[in-house]
């Protein structure tokens, strides 16, 4: 009955975060716990490197010390508790009184004060998301078959009520994907120069993901390079990379070559060690180089960049130059984010084609005015040349 009460009342919280704990503190109570806990496997790509405990409640009262928050950072392998991970990667439970786990088991218990425990896994959308954990620490205690199962209905109601947080957050984003698009389009669409077309579009993009320093190249396919069209700040524009960058030996010319974005996380700057920057890339000098440099922590003495986004503009296939942003920070970039770059990039390069083709339009309108005025030069010239044969 408090598991479906409490169910009923997460899933309709208003925030997520106070939603969550306030259900930890309801089962925790109905069976007696002291401790309850949300803990969240981080993964990358289909490997858990860490755990993080996101969500926690505990009992008031001389109750023993909770378990650290840093406990968690680490997987289930790392703490040596890989049967832990086997049992609730294959959706079991973990349960019963310490002195009944495994040496080392009971010796990671007995240092979180802990004598009795029930992990069970909450699952997102049919993936392991993490799990839900319960300890008693004062007195041990067996637990119960309806307790179980009990438990692992509130598992299911924490795993429903984050895959709506879910949904939620990303209709957030796709909403302001549009309108960010919306406003690109509206900003740039009725510009007619190239130029401002670049500052503007790389005016924008740097605002929006919050990219310190940027620049817009287009490619020159005649002389084989990209030429730099627009810097976030012309003072600066020697810290901003070079004014060219040869198509075949850079990463602008990879993407302008390819058509594909260049997403770079975490750039080690240094070379002769990346292991000093865990899963950093390390760059040779010479693509390093070429990429703006950023103000650390506000300084006026310039890096290298942390991360980088190389953004293709691109009409269709054809791709016309690129977007360069720098970070001063390594970061992550999400699927979301990516596709709005791309998407904003194909809109600028659709301004982009149609401010060329406009410039185009003014130089041969230009070009046949010249003519024009030529004919009726020599038009004039004849003129006078026939009178004056006439008279003679």
């Amino acid at each position: 009955e408090a598991t479906a009460t409490s169910a009923a009342l997460l899933l309709t919280a208003d925030e997520l975060e106070k939603g969550i704990n306030a259900f930890l503190a309801r089962i925790g109570q109905a069976v007696g716990a002291d401790r309850a806990y949300v803990v969240e496997n981080q993964t990358n790509g289909t490997r858990i490197q860490s755990t993080s405990r996101n969500f926690s409640w505990t009992t008031s009262g001389d109750v023993p010390p909770s378990i650290t928050t840093r406990v968690w950072d680490s997987t289930l392998l790392n703490l040596g508790l890989r049967r832990w991970a086997d049992k609730l990667g294959s959706n079991q439970t973990v349960h019963g009184p310490a002195r009944r786990f495994p040496s080392n088991e009971r010796r990671f218990l007995a240092a979180q004060n802990i004598q009795s425990i029930l992990i069970t896994p909450i699952h997102v959308e049919g993936t392991w998301w993490g799990f839900l954990g319960l300890d008693h620490c004062t007195a041990e205690r067996e637990w119960w078959s309806a307790e179980i199962d009990a438990i692992g209905i509130a598992a299911g109601a924490i795993g429903a009520a984050l895959a709506n947080a879910q949904l939620h957050h990303d209709t957030q984003i796709r909403a302001l994907q549009f309108a960010t698009l919306r406003d690109v389009s509206h900003n740039i669409g009725g510009i007619l120069d190239q130029d401002a077309v670049l500052r503007m579009t790389l005016e924008q993009v740097c605002q929006l993901v919050g990219a310190p320093q940027g620049a817009a190249y287009i490619a020159d396919t005649s002389t084989g390079v990209a030429v730099r069209h627009a810097v976030t700040d012309s003072s600066q524009s020697k810290a901003l990379g070079p004014p060219t960058l040869p198509l075949k030996k850079s990463l602008t010319g990879q993407v302008i070559i390819t058509g594909r974005p260049i997403f770079i996380e975490r750039i080690s700057q240094d070379t002769t060690d990346p292991s000093r920057e865990p899963q950093a890339l390390s760059l040779p000098d010479n693509v390093q180089s070429e990429l703006p440099k950023c103000a650390e922590n506000g300084c006026k003495n310039r890096t290298g960049a942390k991360a980088t986004a190389i953004i293709p503009l691109a009409v269709s296939t054809h791709v016309l130059g690129t977007l360069v942003l720098a970070f001063d920070q390594s970061r992550t970039f999400v699927d979301g984010e990516r596709r709005l770059l791309v998407a904003v990039g194909e809109q600028a390069g659709v301004a982009l084609a149609n401010a060329r083709l406009f410039q185009e339009t003014v130089m041969a309108e230009r070009q046949a005015r010249h003519r024009a005025d030529q004919l009726s030069a020599l038009h004039k010239i004849s003129r006078i040349v026939n009178a004056s044969l006439n008279l003679n």
